[in-house]
């Protein structure tokens, strides 16, 4: 797992190995249901951009909650619920997750109900409509200004915020199966940015990563948060763009 965060960006996040060591700490104590670490390995076996993503996540998700909240409390929530974000995806035929060409309407539908699937197999598991796992597994995808799925709401918790904020940016950063060549930090930033100005990702959440990723490491508070668009989208991006078949 540890090689995970040894590329970049992770490093520039991590430089303080023992808060690695510490955030981890936190996961190999947290005790979940037994078929959901069988989940993991599957990812793992299967598709393991996703297994490699849920560490991230975690791993991003809970610094960012250290340093921004200081919730002991709430750390631990992101260690149960961080990794367990996508797993709604193990209902999602591999041909679509793993798909190099345009998604179809139907398949983008498809994959957009991991999501659900994901909140009825945590809540199944945690036997708890209401577990903060199983309702990030729902909402990561919700957007502050009601733009997300499945329910189009306006998301507001801020555990939820920070875990799709990180969602994202690790996305941005990986390459993935519509998409080649990942973005660099900076486009990555800059995207996030975007969004965070549009209203629909937290800009708090946005600068408590920022902060995180500079060299003098100021509180987010005091983050200038540029507006200027330097970076460029990679190419072959086909996120967003759908086959007319």
């Amino acid at each position: 797992l540890w090689e995970f965060f040894a590329k970049p960006p992770y490093p520039l996040f991590f430089e303080d190995i023992e808060e690695l060591h510490t955030l981890f700490a936190f996961l190999e104590q947290v005790e979940v249901p037994t078929p959901l670490l069988h989940t993991v390995g599957y990812f793992k076996k299967k598709d393991f951009y996703t297994y490699r993503h849920i560490i991230t996540v975690f791993g991003l998700s809970a610094l960012l909650t250290k340093n921004m909240i200081k919730d002991k409390a709430l750390i631990e929530i992101q260690s149960m619920a961080a990794p367990f974000h996508d797993i709604g995806k193990i209902n999602i035929p591999m041909n679509i997750i793993q798909k190099k060409t345009p998604l179809t309407e139907e398949e983008l539908n498809i994959l957009k109900q991991h999501t659900v699937s994901g909140y009825v197999l945590l809540s199944y598991y945690f036997k708890d409509l209401n577990h903060p796992a199983a309702l990030v597994a729902r909402d990561h995808h919700e957007r502050r200004d009601g733009s997300g799925y499945p329910c189009s709401i306006s998301q507001k918790n801020r555990t939820i915020e920070i875990i799709a904020v990180c969602d994202i940016f690790d996305a941005l950063i990986s390459k993935r199966s519509y998409r080649p060549s990942p973005y660099d930090q900076r486009s990555a930033i800059e995207e996030l940015t975007r969004l965070a100005n549009n209203g629909i990702i937290d800009i708090e959440v946005v600068k408590i990563l920022i902060a995180l990723v500079r060299k003098d490491k100021k509180h987010f508070s005091l983050v200038d948060v540029s507006t200027q668009q330097r970076g460029s989208e990679p190419e072959g991006n086909l996120y967003g763009i759908l086959s007319e078949d």
